[in-house]
Protein backbone atom coordinates (compact mmCIF):
# COMPACT_ATOMS: atom_id res chain seq x y z
CA UNK A 1 0.00 0.00 0.00
CA UNK A 2 2.06 3.17 -1.54
CA UNK A 3 -0.92 6.19 -0.96
CA UNK A 4 0.49 10.03 -1.51
CA UNK A 5 -1.97 11.90 1.08
CA UNK A 6 -3.12 15.65 0.62
CA UNK A 7 -2.70 17.95 1.53
CA UNK A 8 -0.01 16.95 4.68
CA UNK A 9 -1.40 18.12 8.21
CA UNK A 10 1.22 20.18 10.27
CA UNK A 11 0.52 18.57 13.43
CA UNK A 12 2.10 19.78 16.96
CA UNK A 13 4.05 16.55 18.50
CA UNK A 14 4.21 18.40 21.66
CA UNK A 15 1.13 16.65 22.68
CA UNK A 16 2.90 13.56 21.91
CA UNK A 17 4.35 11.70 25.43
CA UNK A 18 6.88 8.82 25.05
CA UNK A 19 9.21 6.29 26.96
CA UNK A 20 12.47 5.33 25.92
CA UNK A 21 14.48 1.98 27.33
CA UNK A 22 17.22 -0.11 26.18
CA UNK A 23 17.21 -4.10 26.48
CA UNK A 24 20.74 -5.47 25.29
CA UNK A 25 20.67 -4.10 21.71
CA UNK A 26 17.41 -2.78 21.05
CA UNK A 27 15.36 -0.11 22.57
CA UNK A 28 11.80 0.02 23.69
CA UNK A 29 10.28 3.17 22.38
CA UNK A 30 6.40 3.42 23.56
CA UNK A 31 4.80 6.69 22.36
CA UNK A 32 0.90 7.98 23.05
CA UNK A 33 -1.04 10.68 21.96
CA UNK A 34 -4.90 11.46 21.13
CA UNK A 35 -6.20 11.10 17.78
CA UNK A 36 -9.06 9.97 16.03
CA UNK A 37 -11.20 10.99 19.07
CA UNK A 38 -9.45 8.36 21.32
CA UNK A 39 -6.00 7.55 22.90
CA UNK A 40 -3.21 5.95 20.04
CA UNK A 41 -0.65 3.76 21.48
CA UNK A 42 2.41 2.78 19.71
CA UNK A 43 5.24 0.50 20.87
CA UNK A 44 8.86 0.03 18.22
CA UNK A 45 11.14 -2.33 19.41
CA UNK A 46 14.25 -2.28 17.40
CA UNK A 47 18.10 -1.72 16.68
CA UNK A 48 17.93 1.92 16.25
CA UNK A 49 18.60 5.44 17.98
CA UNK A 50 16.30 7.09 20.00
CA UNK A 51 16.17 9.41 17.73
CA UNK A 52 15.28 7.58 14.76
CA UNK A 53 12.53 5.48 16.78
CA UNK A 54 11.48 9.44 18.16
CA UNK A 55 10.60 10.38 14.44
CA UNK A 56 9.25 7.14 13.38
CA UNK A 57 6.54 7.84 15.84
CA UNK A 58 6.10 11.81 14.98
CA UNK A 59 5.61 10.03 11.75
CA UNK A 60 3.23 7.92 12.60
CA UNK A 61 1.30 10.57 14.11
CA UNK A 62 1.33 12.88 10.71
CA UNK A 63 0.12 9.64 8.78
CA UNK A 64 -3.12 9.45 11.26
CA UNK A 65 -3.79 13.03 10.90
CA UNK A 66 -3.83 12.85 7.14
CA UNK A 67 -6.38 9.92 7.20
CA UNK A 68 -8.49 11.54 9.69
CA UNK A 69 -8.00 14.62 7.62
CA UNK A 70 -9.49 12.58 4.85
CA UNK A 71 -12.54 10.14 6.10
CA UNK A 72 -13.60 12.24 9.63
CA UNK A 73 -17.07 12.25 8.80
CA UNK A 74 -17.67 14.61 12.00
CA UNK A 75 -14.95 17.35 11.35
CA UNK A 76 -16.64 19.98 8.75
CA UNK A 77 -13.48 20.52 7.41
CA UNK A 78 -12.11 17.41 6.21
CA UNK A 79 -12.50 15.77 2.90
CA UNK A 80 -14.94 13.29 3.59
CA UNK A 81 -17.64 15.90 4.54
CA UNK A 82 -16.90 18.41 1.84
CA UNK A 83 -17.77 14.99 -0.20
CA UNK A 84 -21.04 14.20 1.57
CA UNK A 85 -21.97 17.93 1.07
CA UNK A 86 -21.46 17.71 -2.57
CA UNK A 87 -24.10 18.01 -4.96
CA UNK A 88 -25.70 15.43 -6.74
CA UNK A 89 -23.43 14.35 -9.70
CA UNK A 90 -20.60 17.15 -8.84
CA UNK A 91 -17.13 15.94 -9.18
CA UNK A 92 -14.49 16.13 -6.76
CA UNK A 93 -10.72 15.95 -6.53
CA UNK A 94 -9.97 13.90 -3.42
CA UNK A 95 -6.59 12.47 -2.19
CA UNK A 96 -5.01 8.72 -2.37
CA UNK A 97 -6.54 8.34 1.10
CA UNK A 98 -9.89 8.99 0.23
CA UNK A 99 -9.77 7.66 -3.29
CA UNK A 100 -8.58 4.38 -1.76
CA UNK A 101 -11.24 4.43 1.24
CA UNK A 102 -14.06 5.00 -0.74
CA UNK A 103 -12.70 2.00 -3.04
CA UNK A 104 -12.00 -0.08 -0.43
CA UNK A 105 -15.49 0.38 1.24
CA UNK A 106 -16.96 -0.70 -1.88
CA UNK A 107 -15.24 -3.67 -1.85
CA UNK A 108 -16.09 -5.08 1.14
CA UNK A 109 -19.87 -3.84 0.97
CA UNK A 110 -19.88 -6.02 -2.01
CA UNK A 111 -18.09 -9.13 -0.46
CA UNK A 112 -19.99 -8.82 2.81
CA UNK A 113 -23.27 -8.87 0.86
CA UNK A 114 -23.91 -5.65 1.73
CA UNK A 115 -23.73 -5.58 5.72
CA UNK A 116 -20.70 -3.65 5.81
CA UNK A 117 -22.21 -0.37 3.90
CA UNK A 118 -20.77 3.09 4.59
CA UNK A 119 -23.85 5.00 3.20
CA UNK A 120 -26.38 3.31 5.48
CA UNK A 121 -26.69 6.76 6.97
CA UNK A 122 -28.14 8.48 4.13
CA UNK A 123 -31.73 9.65 3.50
CA UNK A 124 -33.84 6.71 1.81
CA UNK A 125 -31.36 4.33 2.18
CA UNK A 126 -32.36 1.20 0.16
CA UNK A 127 -29.76 -1.70 -1.36
CA UNK A 128 -28.32 0.50 -4.48
CA UNK A 129 -27.24 3.23 -2.42
CA UNK A 130 -23.36 2.57 -1.84
CA UNK A 131 -23.33 2.48 -5.52
CA UNK A 132 -24.09 5.77 -5.92
CA UNK A 133 -20.39 6.32 -5.47
CA UNK A 134 -18.94 6.74 -8.82
CA UNK A 135 -15.08 6.93 -8.62
CA UNK A 136 -13.36 7.71 -11.65
CA UNK A 137 -9.89 8.37 -13.15
CA UNK A 138 -7.11 11.08 -11.94
CA UNK A 139 -9.03 10.63 -8.03
CA UNK A 140 -12.24 12.49 -9.05
CA UNK A 141 -15.16 11.28 -6.79
CA UNK A 142 -18.89 11.65 -7.41
CA UNK A 143 -22.07 11.11 -6.03
CA UNK A 144 -25.05 9.98 -7.75
CA UNK A 145 -27.94 11.03 -6.15
CA UNK A 146 -28.97 13.48 -3.13
CA UNK A 147 -29.24 12.95 0.07
CA UNK A 148 -26.34 10.41 0.15
CA UNK A 149 -24.15 10.60 3.69
CA UNK A 150 -20.96 8.83 3.80
CA UNK A 151 -19.55 7.27 7.44
CA UNK A 152 -16.59 5.63 7.08
CA UNK A 153 -15.48 5.73 11.47
CA UNK A 154 -16.49 1.94 11.42
CA UNK A 155 -13.11 1.08 9.62
CA UNK A 156 -11.23 4.13 9.42
CA UNK A 157 -9.16 3.32 12.50
CA UNK A 158 -8.46 -0.34 11.02
CA UNK A 159 -7.16 1.60 7.77
CA UNK A 160 -4.90 3.61 9.55
CA UNK A 161 -3.46 0.51 11.70
CA UNK A 162 -2.82 -1.00 7.66
CA UNK A 163 -1.14 2.11 6.46
CA UNK A 164 1.30 2.26 9.47
CA UNK A 165 2.24 -1.59 9.17
CA UNK A 166 3.28 -0.77 5.47
CA UNK A 167 5.14 2.63 6.93
CA UNK A 168 7.12 0.94 9.70
CA UNK A 169 7.89 -2.17 7.19
CA UNK A 170 9.38 0.17 4.61
CA UNK A 171 11.19 1.17 7.22
CA UNK A 172 12.62 -1.76 8.62
CA UNK A 173 10.69 -2.48 11.85
CA UNK A 174 9.39 -5.88 12.04
CA UNK A 175 8.33 -5.83 15.62
CA UNK A 176 5.92 -3.36 17.09
CA UNK A 177 2.52 -3.36 18.94
CA UNK A 178 -0.05 -0.37 18.11
CA UNK A 179 -3.11 0.15 19.52
CA UNK A 180 -6.01 2.63 18.56
CA UNK A 181 -8.36 3.09 21.33
CA UNK A 182 -8.07 -0.54 22.47
CA UNK A 183 -10.42 -1.68 20.06
CA UNK A 184 -8.33 -2.12 17.19
CA UNK A 185 -4.82 -3.62 17.68
CA UNK A 186 -1.74 -4.88 15.85
CA UNK A 187 1.08 -6.97 16.48
CA UNK A 188 3.77 -6.86 14.40
CA UNK A 189 6.23 -9.54 14.81
CA UNK A 190 6.89 -10.23 18.40
CA UNK A 191 7.99 -9.22 21.72
CA UNK A 192 11.26 -9.25 23.12
CA UNK A 193 11.14 -13.15 24.75
CA UNK A 194 7.51 -14.01 23.13
CA UNK A 195 6.67 -15.61 19.74
CA UNK A 196 4.09 -12.98 19.41
CA UNK A 197 2.00 -9.80 21.21
CA UNK A 198 0.10 -11.11 23.99
CA UNK A 199 -3.70 -9.53 24.16
CA UNK A 200 -6.80 -10.57 26.70
CA UNK A 201 -10.03 -10.68 26.06
CA UNK A 202 -12.72 -11.21 29.03
CA UNK A 203 -15.45 -13.84 27.74
CA UNK A 204 -17.61 -15.53 29.95
CA UNK A 205 -16.12 -13.86 32.90
CA UNK A 206 -12.78 -15.87 32.40
CA UNK A 207 -9.62 -13.92 30.68
CA UNK A 208 -7.70 -15.10 27.59
CA UNK A 209 -4.90 -14.82 26.44
CA UNK A 210 -4.59 -13.94 22.45
CA UNK A 211 -1.19 -14.12 21.38
CA UNK A 212 -0.80 -11.73 18.02
CA UNK A 213 1.78 -12.23 15.14
CA UNK A 214 1.53 -10.16 12.41
CA UNK A 215 -2.56 -9.98 13.67
CA UNK A 216 -5.01 -7.74 14.84
CA UNK A 217 -7.57 -7.77 17.19
CA UNK A 218 -10.57 -5.88 16.29
CA UNK A 219 -13.97 -5.45 18.89
CA UNK A 220 -16.61 -3.64 17.52
CA UNK A 221 -20.52 -3.61 19.48
CA UNK A 222 -22.82 -1.89 22.14
CA UNK A 223 -22.43 -3.05 25.28
CA UNK A 224 -21.45 -0.23 27.68
CA UNK A 225 -24.98 1.02 28.43
CA UNK A 226 -24.90 3.10 25.88
CA UNK A 227 -26.77 2.73 22.33
CA UNK A 228 -24.02 3.52 19.22
CA UNK A 229 -27.01 3.16 16.88
CA UNK A 230 -25.71 0.36 14.89
CA UNK A 231 -27.46 -0.03 11.77
CA UNK A 232 -28.22 -3.13 9.53
CA UNK A 233 -27.96 -2.37 6.77
CA UNK A 234 -30.14 -4.63 4.96
CA UNK A 235 -33.14 -3.85 7.03
CA UNK A 236 -32.52 -0.30 7.98
CA UNK A 237 -32.68 -0.79 11.79
CA UNK A 238 -30.62 -0.76 14.73
CA UNK A 239 -29.78 -3.49 16.61
CA UNK A 240 -30.15 -4.20 20.01
CA UNK A 241 -28.36 -3.56 22.88
CA UNK A 242 -25.53 -5.90 24.55
CA UNK A 243 -24.17 -7.31 21.39
CA UNK A 244 -19.84 -7.78 20.98
CA UNK A 245 -17.97 -9.53 18.18
CA UNK A 246 -14.21 -9.59 18.57
CA UNK A 247 -12.11 -10.88 15.17
CA UNK A 248 -8.32 -12.01 14.86
CA UNK A 249 -7.05 -10.84 11.52
CA UNK A 250 -4.61 -10.30 8.96
CA UNK A 251 -5.64 -7.26 7.88
CA UNK A 252 -6.59 -4.30 10.15
CA UNK A 253 -9.19 -2.68 7.76
CA UNK A 254 -10.39 -6.50 7.22
CA UNK A 255 -11.08 -6.79 11.22
CA UNK A 256 -13.40 -3.37 11.32
CA UNK A 257 -15.66 -4.35 8.67
CA UNK A 258 -15.67 -8.59 9.82
CA UNK A 259 -16.63 -7.25 13.46
CA UNK A 260 -19.55 -5.24 12.46
CA UNK A 261 -20.87 -7.76 9.86
CA UNK A 262 -20.49 -10.37 12.06
CA UNK A 263 -22.55 -8.10 14.44
CA UNK A 264 -25.11 -7.74 12.03
CA UNK A 265 -25.25 -11.57 10.48
CA UNK A 266 -27.35 -14.22 10.84
CA UNK A 267 -25.98 -17.64 10.37
CA UNK A 268 -26.49 -18.29 6.72
CA UNK A 269 -24.36 -14.88 6.59
CA UNK A 270 -21.77 -16.04 9.05
CA UNK A 271 -21.38 -18.97 6.92
CA UNK A 272 -20.35 -16.59 3.64
CA UNK A 273 -18.21 -14.31 6.41
CA UNK A 274 -16.58 -17.74 7.08
CA UNK A 275 -16.03 -18.94 3.40
CA UNK A 276 -15.24 -15.44 2.16
CA UNK A 277 -12.97 -14.81 4.83
CA UNK A 278 -11.52 -16.91 6.79
CA UNK A 279 -10.66 -15.24 9.85
CA UNK A 280 -8.20 -16.94 12.74
CA UNK A 281 -10.94 -16.30 15.63
CA UNK A 282 -14.45 -15.05 15.84
CA UNK A 283 -15.75 -14.57 19.20
CA UNK A 284 -19.63 -13.55 19.24
CA UNK A 285 -21.89 -12.44 22.30
CA UNK A 286 -18.69 -14.32 24.43
CA UNK A 287 -19.56 -17.85 22.36
CA UNK A 288 -16.60 -18.60 19.88
CA UNK A 289 -17.70 -18.93 17.04
CA UNK A 290 -15.18 -20.30 14.41
CA UNK A 291 -11.51 -21.13 15.91
CA UNK A 292 -10.62 -23.11 13.37
CA UNK A 293 -8.33 -21.31 10.67
CA UNK A 294 -4.27 -21.26 10.86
Amino acid sequence: MQLVAGPFLSVDTIDMQHICRRAGDRLTYYAWFQAMHTRIDLLFVADRSEEELAAMAEAAQRLIADIEYAGNCFDNNSELSKLNNCKAGEQMKVSDYLYDLLSTCRDYTLRTGQLFDVTVESAGHDADTFSSITLADDNMVSLTRAGVYINMSGMLKGYALDCLRAMLEGEGIGDAFMSLGGSSIMGMGCKSGSDGWPVAEVIGGVQHSILLRDECFTTSGNVDGVNHHIVNPLTNREIAMNHKVSVVTRSATEGEVLSTSYLLADDAQCTHLDATFRPRRVVIDGKMHINSYP
